[in-house]
C-alpha cells in the first residue's frame, strides 16, 4: 500500500487552522483508498536550534509521499525532493518583513525549500501569482488546490433585525485589518463579536467605538459555528489573504459577507460578497451598512453565496490531493 505522510508543525496554543483543514482532508482521502499518517514536528518552530531539530527529525521519516502541510516549509531540507509536496497557504509573513528578516525568510522558507520538492500546492490563484512573482520557480509544479468549507457549516435562516445587529469579525493579526474595521463600525449601532486575542490597543479602540463587544479566544468549532449562525453580517476586510476561509464559512451559513477587493478575496467570494477597499474606513462602513439596510441586496448576497461555496466542497478538494499523490508516486516509478 502507498504510504502518504502529512507533516504538521507543532501548533502554538490557538493556532490549529492548518491542522483542522488537513484533518478533514484525511478523513475524505480514505474514501479514495488513500491512507495518510499524521506526523507532528517534535519542536515548536521557534529559534534556530528547534528548527534544525525539526529538519533532523524529517530526515528519519519513511514514506512514498511526504506532504509538508504548511508553516514549517524548511523541513523539506531534510527530505527526498522527488517524494515531497509542500503546501503554501500565503506569503503574508514574507511581504510584511523587511531587511535581514525578509532575506532569511525568503531563503529558508521559500527559495531553498522550493528547490527540494516535486510539487507545490497553493490555495488560490492569487497566491500562485504572487508566489511566482517573488520566487524563481517552475510554474508547472504548482497546483491550485483550494481550502474546503467544513460540512458542519450549514444554512440557517437569517436572524431578526429587531435588536441591534451582530457583526462577526474574525482574526486580530495585522493583516486582518481590525483597527480600520472597528473605526468603520463607530457610527453603526451594533453588537460586535471578535474571534482572536485582542491587543490592548485594539481593545481600547473597541471601547472608544461605543458598541457592545465580546472577544472569543480558544473557542471550539461548535462555538465558532454558533457565532456565524447568530450574526447578521460577517465583515472580513483583510489586507492580504492566501484564501479567506471565513468568506465561504459565512456563505455556507447563509450570511452576507463584506470583504476586500484585493488579494485572493474576490476570487474566493465570487458574487456572494460586497467588496470594499480595506484601506478606506468609509468604504468598509458603507459596505456593512448596505448589507444591513438593503434587504434586496442582502437576499441576493445570501443566494449567490450559497451557490458560490459549492465550489469548495470537501469531496472535490480531497480528490485533487489524491490525484496529486498518485502523480508523485507515478513519477518516482519511472
Amino acid at each position: 500500500m502507498t504510504e502518504i505522510a502529512h507533516l504538521h508543525r507543532r501548533p502554538f496554543p490557538g493556532s490549529f487552522s492548518i491542522e483542522r483543514l488537513f484533518k478533514g482532508i484525511r478523513l475524505k482521502l480514505s474514501d479514495h483508498g488513500v491512507h495518510v499518517n499524521e506526523l507532528v514536528a517534535p519542536r515548536f518552530s521557534k529559534g534556530i536550534v528547534s528548527r534544525i531539530q525539526n529538519i533532523q527529525w524529517a530526515k528519519t521519516l519513511r514514506a512514498d509521499v511526504f506532504h509538508v502541510t504548511g508553516d514549517i516549509h524548511y523541513v523539506t531540507l531534510g527530505m527526498t525532493a522527488e517524494k515531497t509536496v509542500l503546501t503554501i497557504h500565503d506569503l503574508e509573513m514574507l511581504t510584511r518583513s523587511k531587511g535581514l528578516r525578509r532575506k532569511l525568510l525568503k531563503t529558508f522558507w521559500f527559495d531553498l525549500p522550493l528547490n527540494r520538492v516535486a510539487a507545490v500546492t497553493v490555495i488560490s490563484e492569487a497566491t500562485k501569482e504572487k508566489l511566482l512573482s517573488l520566487v524563481d520557480l517552475d510554474p508547472t509544479i504548482v497546483r491550485v488546490i483550494p481550502n474546503f468549507v467544513d460540512p458542519r457549516f450549514e444554512f440557517v435562516c437569517y436572524p431578526s433585525l429587531d435588536a441591534p445587529p451582530r457583526i462577526l469579525l474574525l482574526g486580530t493579526k495585522a493583516n486582518k485589518n481590525l483597527e480600520r474595521t472597528i473605526q468603520a463600525l463607530q457610527n453603526i449601532d451594533c453588537n460586535i463579536d471578535i474571534v482572536g486575542r485582542l491587543s490592548d490597543h485594539q481593545r481600547q479602540l473597541l471601547v472608544e467605538c461605543g458598541n457592545t463587544f465580546k472577544n472569543h479566544v480558544g473557542i471550539s468549532d461548535d462555538e465558532l459555528i454558533g457565532l456565524y449562525r447568530n450574526c447578521c453580517v460577517v465583515c472580513f476586510a483583510s489586507t492580504e489573504e492566501g484564501f479567506g476561509l471565513p468568506i465561504i464559512e459565512a456563505q455556507a451559513t447563509g450570511r452576507p459577507v463584506v470583504t476586500s477587493n484585493c488579494s485572493s478575496m474576490p476570487e474566493v467570494a465570487g458574487t456572494g460578497a460586497i467588496l470594499v477597499d480595506p484601506h478606506d474606513v468609509d468604504s468598509i462602513s458603507v459596505g456593512i451598512q448596505k448589507a444591513l439596510s438593503d434587504r434586496e441586496c442582502r437576499q441576493q448576497l445570501i443566494h449567490n453565496g450559497l451557490k458560490n461555496c459549492k465550489r469548495f466542497q470537501l469531496e472535490s478538494v480531497a480528490a485533487q490531493y489524491a490525484d496529486l499523490y498518485q502523480f508523485v508516486v507515478a513519477q518516482n516509478a519511472k
